[in-house]
């Protein structure tokens, strides 16, 4: 038997989703980014950028596991460079080469000597660390890394597949790069201005696209260690949008927060436009978590971040549900009200991804939908390509809106992209006759990837609801994260179990 959640009347023309009364456990409707207001700034800087009358927008995102992956991050990357030109990836760091660290997909790396690696969340040795949140650091100077870089085409090359500019992120007084000559690139030197707190740069030009960037160290330099902080690949004659992520696994914001020294020195480099935080999952399981000191810490690292980076936006997305070991985390809800109450104090965006993918329990819809991993902690490909659409279009509608109206093609292209998913999920196509749908909808049992599920009617509960599929009040606590006093909401989704 088909199971159906949702039904969205599509218009042509204002592409807009009206919800029948009995509304998905997805919840598209509440896709839109809060104090819209405050991106005025950088929509019209991108609207200059558009029409070749700015010099470029960087965009940094921060956060976790969910940013590390870059599968999140690449859709809405591919989605806004496809409106305002492609700068690039940014600075990017070898998770690969670290212990359980995966990617970036177009960057291949090779290390050989002894070499150590260091993140913002394990760093006993207490190394500085930039805004990547991981660094590699050898004191081997016969040790090498190699670099073979091989973009995607959203990613613009130079003449003859050239780069122009890579940059070679690392800490002041360090050993000093070789350029192995295998006629990777053309020269290398280093670049001592615009630095802080003790970061350099080492610069090579040329960069031929495919080739093994293979760098050595000086024996006959006089220091001891090498700290290795990202790598960047550019072209600086092309304009158009730079998008750089920066995710962690394991981590949380205070664990950013006490490393923002390299981290802030690193973002004045780039000169980002806009920076996106997305933190929370892994916090919000900690027992010893402390709102107060969390929510204080938070607000003077973006207020330092103000009044360094003069005009700069910000955007906070909020914590997604998860089930973690079939743990509730107990401080989501206080992490996701804070976030918000910091953005909205310090005049920065909020895209509230919790109550979009469905609130408390939705969790487990995803996870029977295929839309998340069976850790009930990451989503699939799938979960996060939907993400990430909902996001570029939740920023493209405002951009369109106020500032140019031509890229409504390209948010009707991401409605549609979205419809289609959400049709799928739900068993029909968008358009279905919407008596139809809302029939279905109320029927009180049916089934989802082999789940049967129960909407709550009026006066129902638990354990009535148990007597009527012969199962125990205990079972459907267990199976829906809920306790024997949960209070139940009508056409609350129940899990009743495997058909």
């Amino acid at each position: 038997m088909k199971y159906f959640f949702l039904t969205i009347i599509f218009s042509l023309q204002s592409f807009s989703m009206v919800v029948a009364a009995n509304d998905t456990i997805i919840n598209p409707r509440y896709d839109s980014i809060q104090n819209s207001g405050n991106l005025d700034a950088i929509m019209n800087r991108l609207k200059n950028e558009k029409n070749n009358s700015d010099s470029g927008f960087v965009v940094a995102h921060f956060g976790d596991s969910h940013i590390e992956g870059d599968f999140l991050t690449s859709v809405i990357r591919k989605n806004l460079q496809g409106v305002f030109r492609s700068a690039g990836e940014g600075v990017l760091f070898p998770y690969s080469v670290c212990k359980g660290g995966y990617g970036p997909k177009s960057l291949s790396t090779t290390i050989s000597g002894n070499w150590n690696c260091a993140s913002i969340v394990k760093n006993p040795e207490k190394y500085p660390i930039g805004m990547t949140g991981h660094t590699l650091v050898t004191t081997d100077k016969k040790a090498t890394i190699s670099f073979v870089y091989n973009p995607t085409t959203e990613v613009p090359c130079g003449k003859n597949n050239i780069f122009e500019k890579v940059t070679i992120w690392h800490s002041g007084k360090n050993f000093k790069l070789i350029l192995v000559k295998n006629g990777s690139a053309d020269a290398i030197y280093i670049d001592t201005t615009g630095n802080g707190n003790g970061l350099y740069r080492t610069i090579i030009t040329n960069y031929r696209i495919g080739t093994e960037l293979k760098l050595c160290f000086d024996t006959t330099n006089g220091d001891t260690i090498f700290n290795f902080h990202g790598i960047s690949f550019e072209n600086p004659s092309v304009h158009g949008l730079q998008y750089n992520h920066f995710g962690v696994v394991g981590a949380t914001f205070l664990q950013l927060v006490n490393h923002q020294d390299y981290t802030l020195a690193q973002l004045h480099a780039i000169k980002p436009d806009l920076l996106i935080f997305s933190y929370g999952s892994n916090e919000s399981y900690d027992t010893y978590f402390k709102i107060d000191d969390y929510s204080t810490k938070v607000s003077l690292f973006i207020k330092r971040i103000k009044a360094e980076f003069p005009g700069i936006t910000i955007i906070f997305t909020d914590t997604p549900d998860t089930r973690s070991r079939n743990r509730i985390p107990p401080n989501t809800t206080h992490i996701n009200d804070v976030m918000q109450l910091i953005a909205k104090s310090n005049g920065a965006g909020f895209w509230d991804l919790n109550k979009i993918m469905g609130g408390k329990n939705s969790m487990l819809y995803w996870l029977a939908n295929g839309l998340a991993g069976k850790d009930k902690l990451h989503f699939t490909r799938t979960g996060y390509e939907l993400q990430g659409n909902l996001f570029s279009l939740a920023f493209l509608k405002i951009y369109s809106a106020k500032f140019d109206n031509s890229v409504q093609p390209v948010c009707d292209s991401l409605q549609n992209k979205i419809n289609a998913q959400l049709a799928t999920l739900s068993g029909k196509t968008v358009g279905s006759n919407p008596s139809t749908a809302n029939a279905t909808a109320k029927t009180n049992a049916s089934s989802t990837s082999g789940y049967q599920v129960h909407y709550v009617q009026k006066n129902e509960t638990l354990s009535t609801i148990a007597k009527q599929y012969g199962v125990t009040t205990q079972q459907l606590c267990k199976l829906n994260h809920l306790t024997e006093k949960s209070v139940l909401h009508i056409n609350q989704k129940i899990l009743i179990g495997k058909k």
